[in-house]
């Protein structure tokens, strides 16, 4: 589909000042370019406009390249105008949008959006010709102003998505949760398990989950989980294959603490993620395991009975 008429809907009511990008995970430095928009906008009488790929374009250029996202396009939209950016519409980045020059994809926002500044991060390249902010400044006149944000950087490292996934990855949900400038969250609907965790005593909800968006590396985290009913529990959260009890496909459940009880099949709940634990073990016995488990939850109750909750609304 043509880009004019997937953005036919964000017809600007002014001139407006427009920022593009995938936004995975809406992290601290994309709340910077975010929060660039919004000054700059109110500072000159514009109307602020958040653009955002639904996939990243990489991902459609090259399919191997393809890798899970932090957050899905639904909350990305949402964090986005919590931002101040009133007005934000997705895009589908397709072979039409792919074809287009940097020239030819300007004009369309100029036209559809009465775009008068287009700012994005630095390093951000427009059209099938790559252009940076910079490139377009210099370049012939487009009839718009280009800026260029800065990579936001946390100590010496720059915050980003990869970085982001790459922390994660190693089960350090601290230094994500403090790129992002909150927890790392999943959520799900809660699915029949086999059991097992209930017969050492430790019942869980059993989350259904994709691989489309990122998952923790495999341990015992501390957690507070929202359940359907909108009440946050302090709880014990398990990614693994439950080496112990012989293996199984990749398990993500959490026990919810704190004294309750109830049932949780079929509501969708979220886990947000506040410390690594330990790794997933493959322990000797089971009684090991209901042992270790034991001494886990006790862990965490002590860690969490010193942290706010955190919660996410329930899709």
């Amino acid at each position: 589909m043509q880009l004019a008429q997937q953005i036919a809907n964000a017809v600007a009511q002014r001139a407006s000042c427009v920022t593009l990008g995938t936004f995975d995970g809406v992290h601290r430095g994309h709340q910077s370019l975010l929060q660039s928009v919004t000054q700059h906008a109110s500072a000159h009488d514009l109307q602020p406009i958040g653009l955002v790929f639904t996939v990243p374009p990489r991902s459609v250029i090259n399919p191997s390249l393809h890798t899970p996202l932090l957050c899905d396009i639904t909350e990305r939209v949402q964090l986005i105008r919590a931002q101040g950016i009133e007005h934000v519409h997705t895009i589908n980045f397709d072979d039409d949008i792919r074809g287009m020059t940097a020239a030819e994809f300007i004009s369309e926002l100029r036209n559809t959006l009465a775009m008068n500044t287009l700012i994005l991060g630095e390093g951000a390249k427009i059209g099938r010709d790559q252009k940076l902010a910079s490139e377009l400044n210099a370049g012939p006149d487009l009839g718009t102003r280009f800026v260029a944000i800065p990579i936001a950087h946390q100590a010496d490292t720059a915050i980003s998505s990869s970085g982001i996934r790459l922390a994660l990855s190693r089960g350090d949900v601290k230094t994500a949760q403090s790129m992002l400038g909150r927890p790392f969250h999943r959520g799900g609907t809660v699915i029949p398990g086999q059991g097992r965790a209930t017969q050492l005593g430790i019942p869980t909800a059993n989350i259904a989950w994709t691989r489309d968006i990122v998952i923790p590396a495999p341990g015992i985290y501390a957690s507070w989980t929202t359940i359907a009913d909108g009440s946050v529990w302090p709880a014990a959260t398990y990614i693994g294959d439950n080496p112990t009890l012989g293996g199984a496909s990749a398990a993500f459940e959490t026990h919810l603490l704190g004294g309750f009880s109830g049932e949780l099949y079929g509501q969708d709940i979220n886990v947000s993620f506040v410390d690594y634990i330990r790794q997933d073990i493959n322990f000797p016995s089971v009684d090991d395991l209901q042992a270790q488990l034991k001494c886990d939850i006790a862990q965490i109750t002590d860690l969490l009975s010193n942290s706010e909750p955190a919660s996410y609304p329930i899709p």
